[in-house]
This record gives C-alpha cells, structure tokens and sequence, in this order.
C-alpha cells in the first residue's frame, strides 16, 4: 500500500475489531486441474514474453506507478501524477526512432503493460508517443526529422487535433481552415465557427506545446481536401500560448480526469509551409501536387498510419477486462456468503450463478489478448504494400479486421467489467476496489478511435465488396473471407454437433453463422436499395439486425481459429492443454448460445443440438470456475497494477479495505459542512415549532 497511506493509518488506533485472516485464496489455488501456471502464462504473453518481466519489474521500481495516492485526488493532483509518471519513465525509457523500427515488438510490449497498469496515465504518453509521433512518422517527410528526434526523447510534448465540437466520427467534414498565401509561403489556419473549435484534444488543455492539426486545406480559395500540420501552440522556453491561438479545458468527464483535454480555436494562426506534413500532397511553383488523386482515399491515407492508436485500445481493452476479472474472481474465492445450514458458508466463486456470471469472461479475455496479436503480427507483412499504395487491398483488409476487432475488444471488456463490479456487491463499488475507475476509464474506448457502431460499418461494407465480387465472377483477394460462399443454396446444410463436441464443429457453426448472415445482410441490402432514394438511405435501413451482425460474425470467426491455433501450442503439459481447450470451447458455446435463434432459423442446428449447446456450456462454466483462480493467477498483472483491496493476490480483502478507508484523513472526523448541517436542524425545529 502507499506509503503515504500507511503514515496516515499509524496517527491513529484502528476503531475497527480485527478479523481472523480468510485463506480462501490458498484452499482455492489447490482446487482443480495442477495447470502448470508458468506454461499458461508464457503462452498467454507468447509474443514478446521476454519483454513482458522486463517491463513489469522496471513499471515496480518507479515510485509514482501506484494507484491508491489517486484514488480520492482532485483533478490538478492526477495531471500532477501523470506527469510524475512520464518523468519516472524517463529513467528506463530508453526508446527512439531506430528501436522503434528495427525492434517494434518491443514497443508493442511497452505499450501494453503500460495500458494495463492504467489507461489514463498511458493516454497522456501515447497521445505524445502514438498519435502525434506516428502523424509525423507516417505523414512527414526528412525535413521533419528533428519534430521526430524531439518527440521520441519528450523534448516537445504534442497532441492531435482532429475532432472538433461539431464533428467527431465524420472526420471528413472537419471545418478548421488552412488557407495557403503564395507571397509568403504560409498557411493561416483558423476556425471559422464555434462548431469548428478542436475539442477533446488530449494534452491540450495544460500540456503540449506541439500539435498535429487536421485542417481542409484551400489554395486560391479551391478546397483540397484535409490535410496535417504540425504547429506549435506554446512558446517552449515560457509554456505561453501561442498569438493566434486560444486554449481552453473541456472541463470534468466521466473518469479520465487525470488526462487534461483541451478545446483550440484559431485565429489567423500564422504557420510556415513546412509545417506541412506533406509525404502524400506538395504545393510548389506549379501548383498542388498529389500522388493519390482522390480526396477520399488521400484523407484515408493520412489516417492510415494512426494504427498504433486502435492498436493501443486494443491493449487497454484486454488489461482493462483482465484486471477486472483478476478482482472480481480473487474477491469470489475469498467472499463467503451463505451455504448448506450447520455448515461454513461458502466462496460466492462455488455458486454456479457466479460461475456462469463470470466464466464467459475469463475465455473472452483471451479472445481479447489474442486480438492485439493477431493486429501487431499482421501489420508487418503488409505495412510495406501500404506504404507503397496506400489504396492497395492489404490495406482495406487490415483496415476492416482492426475496425471490427476494436468494436468486440471494447464491448467484452465494457459488459465483463459491469459484471465483475456487480459479483463483488457492496465493496466493489468503493473506489477501493477500483473496478468503478476501471469501468468508467474503459468507455471511452468504445467512443474514441472510431465509434463501435459507425467502425464497424466499415468491415461490413468491406465484406459486403467482396461478396459481390464473388457473384461477379471475380476472385477474392483477402485472406480472411477466403472462406466466404456466394451461392446460398450451400447453406443448407446440418451441423455436426454432438456429445463430443469437436472444435472444428464448433467453428463450423461460427462460419455457418457469418455466411448466413452475409447472405441475409445481402438481400436485405438490395431489398432496402428497391424501396430507398439513396444508396445511402438503403445502406442506413440495413445496419441495424443485419450489417452490424455481420461484421461482428465475422470477427468472431476470425478470433476462434486463431484461439484454437493458440490451444494448439500446449502441447508440453495435457493438463493445462485441456484446460485451454476448455476455454476455446466455452467461447464458443458463449457465443452460439447468444445467437440460437438465427442457428435454429436457418436449420443449421436442431432443437436438441441447442439444448446440447446449452448443456455444454453450463458444463464448462463448471469446469473453468474450478480452475478460474489459477488461470487469472497464471496471467494477472502486478498487485500494484491492479491498485485493488479486493483483489491483492493475498486475499486479504477485509483487512486491506479497513485500511485504505481508515487512511482517509476524513474517516473519522466531524463533517466539514457542519454548518449547513446545524442550519438546516434549525430550520427543522423550527417547522415542528420545538421549543
């Protein structure tokens, strides 16, 4: 525990009895299958293990990366923290230009403990390191090196500005102007309305002193479309805003106060043409010059190096939903309630209620680490081909899988930490806990780097493209949906599914299932283009039941035959083999379960085939809740990563709440609004007329 808590504690005697120590935890832990937890744990984090320790021990040793100190912390004291946290990371942050393209892998590790000790402290960096880095990386060319060299060691602090207060996900029709004046060679940016001021910029409000800027661009009063530019919006050496520009803080939100966003507006904000970050547009004697003719597919392009950021909410969403597991399975084994009468109660973890409440989870948290693979190792076979032709098919590709597995990542871990905050009552709503912050911090994941709902539009209408490829005639390109059927009468056929539950009957199902859909999306979608004004009007009629199912199908289907790729890896230790392919069967029981209707619809399973699903997935909830202490033990984070009295690895949840409440200066202590309280009592008395 912080030790500034601990000093607190020692001013004064507990008022509180002390309790007989639980060992729930320990009489848990030798329950189950003996997994070999060192086996599960180095496959969970296979790619880049050697890392992972590295980082953990580095992240244990830095004095400010602990969490309790914020718990009760006002707004300024969080951005104070964060910025402690930057600079203790300075001691061991040895990353730069040349580590960052020959060694990526270790960056991607760096970047996912880091999102999973906290999301907010994380964002201050990757706002500076991600978003505003990789703009420059991507979009600039050599003579902005020197931004680069600055941004990689923290000499400059920058942030991006692309959304603005009357456009978010329609980032196209952004409203900032850059007019470009020949005479001097400048641009002068500015905001031509209060529906155009830059709003929810991260670091904005009090920190960065550099911005890339997404601005429409007009040369001789002819739009070309957005464009980047890097400027400056505070003087280095004073920390003053720049003449020309207005800052402001967006105020309190949800959670996430620790990360100061910001509102710019501009006023004739005079800026050099190198700040343009012109690798795909040029403006020179002749005029403007692209190599991508379209606007649509440039503006594309300049979004396309911004990978690292849904990459990074991949991250967040898999250290988020793991260490609220960690938490609420830790709380479950240790939590005693009720049980057979004359007989000890019982860990709440043994109730098969709780089991069913939780399991699930635990198997989509996989699913869920496995999505920042699957991302990280498909980028390098194709980034060359993009930056090569950024409209290539590769592009699209990587494009519609990151969208739709950003959109399930985000979700699981949304509905999983609802769940795990109402398994542990009472005590998981304390900010103790921390499963509050968790779950408020998270949901700005499903809004930020692309709406779930408008992002996943994008993966269905990719598969929507080659769909009607394959009616055409023509050949699909992309992998992934190499497994796709355009004739419908392939579909009627049964299912497989029996007792023995086979895995490759089990991912028939989820194949079944997106071909199905695809097929009804597909018709529906003509169906709407008969009976609509516009494409655009059908496209809109469609999504809801069809198209957004369809995508999210899709990458479920994706995310199982990689899972069952992984369960394949255990081949050291049966034990633990089995207990990863009972996982890989519950997730997938979970999600043909969900979606019985459409299975028995469609005839591709019968009624007795989804009672059998039904009855195997209670049976594996079952199984996983036997083990589930020593699965989230062999894969949880650091105790001071998760921050959490309920769910410290020793399970000392009574003992570590007392103190974290009595540590509160406030605990015991009359009331600060003593006055309004007395007056209000007066006023009482006075109503029922005391004398």
């Amino acid at each position: 525990m912080h030790q500034s808590r601990l000093n607190t504690i020692k001013t004064h005697l507990s008022a509180m009895p002390k309790a007989q120590k639980e060992n729930s935890l320990e009489e848990y832990r030798n329950r189950g299958s003996k997994i070999d937890k060192e086996l599960l744990r180095s496959k969970y984090y296979a790619l880049g293990f050697e890392y992972y320790q590295d980082f953990f021990e580095k992240f244990a040793k830095a004095p400010s990366f602990e969490h309790f100190s914020t718990v009760d912390a006002t707004t300024d004291q969080k951005r104070e923290h964060y910025v402690k946290n930057l600079t203790h990371l300075l001691d061991f942050f040895d990353f730069d230009r040349h580590s960052h393209e020959t060694n990526p892998l270790r960056g991607f590790v760096f970047g996912r403990v880091y999102m999973n000790y906290d999301l907010g402290s994380c964002v201050k960096l990757g706002v500076n390191g991600s978003l505003y880095l990789d703009s420059l990386l991507a979009l600039g060319t050599e003579k902005h090196k020197e931004l680069v060299e600055k941004a990689y060691n923290f000499v400059d602090i920058g942030c991006f500005a692309l959304t603005e207060l009357g456009h978010g996900s329609n980032a196209a029709k952004i409203e900032t102007r850059a007019d470009y004046h020949k005479e001097t060679q400048e641009f002068v940016i500015n905001t031509p309305n209060d529906l155009a001021t830059k709003w929810w910029i991260g670091g904005a409000a009090k920190t960065s002193n550099k911005c890339v800027v997404l601005a429409q661009l007009y040369i001789d009063n002819e739009s070309k479309g957005v464009h980047v530019f890097a400027v400056d919006l505070r003087d280095f050496e004073t920390h003053q805003v720049k003449e020309g520009v207005v800052i402001g803080d967006c105020g309190p939100k949800a959670e996430l106060d620790g990360v100061d966003n910001g509102f710019i507006i501009f006023r004739n904000y005079r800026v050099p043409y190198d700040a343009l970050l012109d690798r795909y547009a040029q403006i020179t004697s002749e005029g403007y010059q692209s190599i991508i003719e379209k606007r649509e597919k440039r503006f594309g392009a300049m979004l396309a190096g911004l990978i690292r950021g849904r990459t990074g909410v991949l991250s967040s969403s898999e250290g988020n939903l793991k260490n609220g597991l960690t938490i609420a399975i830790r709380f479950a084994a240790a939590r005693r309630q009720f049980g057979n009468p004359n007989s000890p109660e019982k860990p709440i973890l043994d109730y098969s209620l709780t089991r069913v409440r939780l399991m699930p989870w635990l198997a989509n948290v996989i699913a869920t680490g496995l999505c920042c693979d699957t991302i990280f190792s498909l980028y390098p076979q194709v980034k060359d081909k993009i930056k090569a032709n950024p409209e290539c098919h590769e592009a699209l590709e990587l494009h519609a899988i990151l969208s739709v597995l950003k959109c399930l990542a985000t979700d699981w871990a949304r509905d999983g930490l609802t769940e795990c905050r109402q398994v542990c009552g009472g005590l998981g709503y304390s900010g103790y806990s921390r499963l509050g912050q968790l779950l408020m911090g998270h949901h700005v994941n499903l809004t930020w780097e692309g709406d779930n709902h408008v992002l996943v539009q994008q993966t269905a209408a990719f598969i929507m493209k080659n769909m009607r490829s394959l009616i055409e005639g023509k050949s699909i390109q992309a992998e992934s949906l190499k497994f796709i059927d355009a004739n419908s009468d392939n579909l009627n056929y049964k299912s497989k599914l029996n007792q023995e539950l086979k895995p490759q009957d089990l991912l028939e199902a989820l194949k079944f299932r997106t071909n199905y859909l695809m097929h009804k999306s597909f018709l529906r979608l003509q169906e709407n283009v008969g009976n609509s004004e516009s494409m655009f009007e059908a496209w809109n009629k469609s999504q809801p039941l069809f198209l957004q199912e369809l995508a999210k199908s899709f990458g479920v289907y994706l995310l199982a035959q990689k899972y069952l790729d992984w369960v394949g890896s255990f081949k050291e230790h049966i034990e633990t083999a089995n207990i990863a392919m009972a996982l890989f069967k519950l997730f997938v029981l979970d999600k043909v379960n969900a979606d019985s209707g459409i299975f028995l619809e469609s005839g591709f399973l019968s009624v007795d085939q989804v009672q059998l699903v039904r009855n195997k997935f209670l049976e594996h909830c079952e199984v996983i809740g036997e083990n589930s202490l020593n699965i989230i033990d062999s894969i949880a984070n650091p105790d001071n990563f998760l921050g959490s009295v309920l769910g410290h690895s020793d399970g000392n949840i009574y003992g570590r709440m007392i103190d974290a409440v009595e540590s509160n200066p406030n605990c015991y202590g009359p009331p600060p609004f003593i006055k309004s309280l007395r007056e209000l009592r007066r006023k009482a008395e006075s109503r029922l007329n005391f004398k």
